[in-house]
């Protein structure tokens, strides 16, 4: 019984690790144009949210931004509008570096669609939750 908790818990381990070589899928919306890509990403079931496929996606025209390799979402004060200007969509891995100066909150994450909610919980924390239960199987 040990031995096949342990393959399990190392399987599980090799594959959280492992890059899957298909496209990253970010939802892509602006809420200057639509009113459900605000900070609470609240839509319908009737709605259709945009997908992009990052490695399809133009580069941002940010000097020094490398191509699309990840999902983003920025969240700045609209003028003095009480509603806040969100963006969501496929972005460099150094987007959050580049536009710190000019925006409120930055967040970037590396999995299909992980930009939808106002909390990205990168994929990092399965690994370490794997890890730990690896870890702990060993040592009993």
């Amino acid at each position: 019984m040990a031995a096949a908790l342990h393959f399990i818990t190392v399987t599980c381990l090799t594959l959280t690790l492992v890059h899957v070589g298909s496209s990253l899928r970010c939802f892509s919306c602006s809420s200057a144009r639509e009113d459900y890509c605000d900070d609470t990403f609240s839509f319908h079931a009737q709605t259709t949210v945009p997908v992009t496929i990052c490695e399809n996606s133009p580069a941002l025209s940010i000097p020094g931004a490398g191509p699309n390799t990840h999902c983003g979402k920025t969240k700045k004060k609209n003028g003095d509008t009480p509603n806040d200007y969100v963006f969501r969509g496929c972005v460099p891995e150094n987007y959050c570096r580049l536009v710190k100066s000019q925006v409120e909150d930055c967040e970037i994450c590396e999995t299909d669609k992980c930009n939808g909610s106002s909390t990205l919980l990168p994929s990092v924390y399965v690994a370490i939750v794997v890890y730990l239960l690896f870890v702990l199987n060993c040592c009993n």
